[in-house]
């Protein structure tokens, strides 16, 4: 038996009830009216169980990618999670699996799904016959593109990489280790901070970062890098796959600032749209001593 849960509705402690189930008995429904009295968040789901039979296995193996395929698949997935509550169909993967991975990664970014009817395995596998040839000759500019998350109170949303912006970090770092990650209610409107599970569900998310699973190398974390007071003002800031600390102190000492405010306005300095001059040659660069007068009283 397998039980299949609608992500969409999942969060953070949060305790959720299949309402519609024609097995909800009285005491599912008491239990539901007890938590709510105790303040604890009720949502209602959806619980679908499906009879396999005992010889079948019931482990689907975990998919593998690249990064750069792995992102485009957690794209996709955001997309058509409406249409597949969270979960892709075992020949879906066969499908991919088949693909040649510079397509993989263009038909996962590509595809958009409709609501016409028709079982989205096929309506990809469709999308993959028509496309082929475009699919084959589109050209994907890896090294600057800079990728972008929406995090809602019960989801993440993963979007497409977008063109990289031009400043010094991502120059000297790649703007590939550089995501930009957005606070949105789940309309994906300007978000309020009212309600204090919200304040603890982003929290976490900057505590904890953001993974990139099914990466054949292990899963790829992106953690809390900064933020400029604009991007604050915007509900956004920056995380990076690379050492936080690493970059920060390759901005700056920054050490002798305390204050938060003044702090990220300093490090957000670094990210400003700034277009390449030259490149330095440290080798013939020398650091020299102050000048002084010989009665030392003005240098």
């Amino acid at each position: 038996m397998a039980i299949r849960l609608d992500l969409r509705q999942l969060s953070d402690q949060v305790v959720w009830f299949d309402a519609a189930s024609s097995n909800a008995g009285i005491e599912a429904w008491q239990m539901r009216l007890l938590l709510m009295k105790l303040g604890i968040e009720v949502r209602d789901s959806q619980v679908s169980i499906v009879e396999h039979d005992d010889h079948t296995s019931q482990v689907q193996p975990r998919p593998e990618f690249t990064f750069d395929v792995a992102y485009a698949y957690h794209c996709f997935q955001s997309r058509v999670s409406y249409f597949t509550n969270g979960f892709l169909d075992p020949d879906f993967h066969k499908i991919l699996s088949g693909l040649d991975h510079g397509v993989q990664e263009k038909a996962l970014l590509a595809f958009h799904p409709s609501l016409k009817s028709g079982d989205m395995v096929d309506r990809f596998h469709e999308y993959i016959n028509d496309e082929w040839t475009t699919l084959k000759e589109l050209s994907l500019k890896r090294e600057d593109v800079v990728y972008k998350v929406v995090v809602t109170p019960t989801r993440v949303l993963f979007r497409p990489p977008e063109s990289a912006p031009s400043n010094r970090v991502f120059r000297h770092f790649g703007a590939q280790n550089f995501m930009y990650v957005y606070f949105r209610d789940e309309n994906l409107d300007r978000l309020e901070y009212s309600n204090v599970e919200i304040v603890k569900r982003l929290r976490s998310v900057m505590t904890r970062g953001i993974y990139v699973d099914n990466v054949v190398d292990g899963p790829c974390l992106f953690q809390f890098l900064g933020s400029s007071l604009s991007q604050m003002r915007n509900s956004s800031c920056v995380f990076t796959s690379l050492d936080p600390n690493v970059v920060r102190s390759w901005v700056g000492d920054l050490s002798a600032i305390h204050s938060p405010a003044k702090y990220l306005k300093r490090l957000s300095q670094a990210f400003s749209s700034t277009k390449p001059a030259f490149h330095k040659i440290w080798s013939l660069i020398s650091s020299m001593a102050d000048l002084s007068s010989q009665t030392a009283a003005v240098k």
